[in-house]
């Protein structure tokens, strides 16, 4: 199976300063569960980034996240923007909805415009398009390839 990581996906994974991940997700939906997947196999060992894993509550992280310091914060999450099953693609900002149906009290945007506002910092997404999303199923074999690939970019 060909790798779905592009260039600018590698590059704000292995190149950024001062990097805080941030995963979102839930894994008893399925490939929603990719945030806590990559959380629970990646260690910042090396101390060259920082990782908080927010399951499914982004908003209760913000103090979290900004007494990393981070100067470059992206979210990693679980998306459906159309893709192939597993790719995975950068967004900024303004490319997420803030009306998407969603179990998050405040929706990703808003979490990412405090961030930024608060921490000095750029804040981008990472999504990996799903394949299913129904209760109960585990990691589709292409998301759990796509993560497998990121974690081997910060292990």
């Amino acid at each position: 199976m060909l790798s779905l990581l592009t260039d600018d996906v590698i590059g704000a994974i292995t190149r950024s300063p001062s990097l805080l991940l941030i995963t979102v997700g839930n894994d008893l939906r399925g490939d929603d569960g990719v945030g806590p997947y990559i959380a629970e196999n990646l260690s910042p060992s090396r101390g060259d980034f920082f990782l908080i894993d927010a399951g499914g509550q982004p908003e209760s992280i913000l103090d979290s996240a900004e007494a990393t310091g981070a100067r470059e914060v992206i979210i990693i999450d679980a998306a459906d923007f159309g893709g192939l099953p597993g790719e995975a693609r950068l967004f900024g900002i303004d490319a997420i909805p803030e009306t998407t149906m969603s179990t998050h009290i405040f929706p990703l945007p808003v979490i990412a415009r405090l961030m930024e506002k608060d921490m000095g910092c750029r804040v981008r997404f990472l999504g990996i398009q799903a394949a299913t999303f129904a209760f109960g199923a585990p990691l589709s074999e292409a998301v759990k390839k796509t993560a497998d690939e990121l974690l081997a970019l910060r292990g």
